[in-house]
């Protein structure tokens, strides 16, 4: 077999992984856990800030979803399906697996199996850049990740929209988009 054919040909795998049922909980109030993980207290405080900010971000509803690949999903009063990937620390490979699981969320239709909207943008959003995304080059003002990011990002944005928001001391920011919310 030549490379060219090796490349071309099709896999013959099982396309059903007995993955658990995805579920979803919807956010009415602020939330709690019970553990001290730092990305899953992480999680929490980003969903309890989106819930507290819901009026200011016109969210519709807000829920935290589980076996779904993504972790959060947003339905604005727009209408608009936002799918949300929460990151404690993001990097190039955290990015890459973020972004990846919001574009398959949308392929493989889970959110047609928790009844929500067809996501039309995703969102991940992280407390800090780890690594050289967080090193600050030249005469840059902001880290390495926020250009990292949508350096790349322009290679998917016509298949699928994903931004990055940074929730730090309860603010929401992005210096691309040049926009705060703060609590």
């Amino acid at each position: 077999m030549t490379i060219e054919e090796l490349g071309a040909s099709k896999v013959k795998f099982e396309h059903s992984i007995n993955r658990n049922k995805p579920s979803k909980e919807e956010i009415t109030s602020k939330n709690s856990i019970e553990k001290e993980d730092e990305a899953l207290q992480f999680e929490t405080n980003a969903l309890n800030f989106l819930d507290q900010n819901r009026s200011r971000l016109q969210i519709r509803n807000l829920f935290r979803l589980k076996n779904s690949l993504v972790d959060g999903f947003v339905e604005t009063e727009q209408g608009t399906g936002i799918a949300i990937e929460f990151k404690y620390a993001l990097n190039w490979n955290k990015s890459n697996v973020a972004r990846s699981q919001i574009i398959n969320f949308s392929n493989y239709e889970i959110y047609k199996q928790l009844d929500v909207k067809k996501p039309n943008l995703g969102l991940i959003v992280f407390n800090h850049f780890s690594g050289d995304w967080n090193r600050v080059s030249g005469n840059r003002d902001i880290p390495n990740g926020w250009l990292q990011f949508y350096y790349e990002q322009r290679g998917y944005d016509q298949f699928f929209k994903i931004q990055i928001l940074q929730l730090f001391e309860n603010h929401l920011i992005n210096p691309g988009i040049i926009t705060e919310i703060t609590l």
